[in-house]
């Protein structure tokens, strides 16, 4: 690669908003152009939903009380009965689907 000259340099200067000042030992830096922006995040429509969307799900409880004791009371009252083969059948597909995303 071969630079030539101080365009580079100066290209990247005036993008961080460095004003330099050319004197007879050389170029000095004088600090942040006053014309410099502060940076900002914009973010689109479909972000700003994602984010809501997001913050719904985690304002969720983490147990679902009304299923838990619909559950526990099924159990008390012997009406709980579970099905083997469905039971199988989900345990071996979560097993497939975990080794597809590792």
């Amino acid at each position: 690669m071969i630079i030539s000259g101080n365009n580079g340099i100066s290209g990247i200067n005036k993008a961080y908003g460095v004003e330099t000042v050319k004197s007879g030992k050389g170029v000095r830096e004088t600090g942040k152009s006053s014309s410099q922006r502060s940076d900002q995040v914009v973010l689109s429509s479909e972000a700003q939903g994602l984010q809501q969307q997001i913050a719904a799900i985690k304002a969720l409880p983490d147990v679902r009380m009304d299923k838990v004791e619909e559950l526990s009371r099924r159990v008390e009252a012997g009406d709980y009965q579970v099905d083997a083969a469905q039971l199988a059948d989900q345990m071996i597909g979560r097993a497939l689907a975990d080794k597809l995303v590792k």
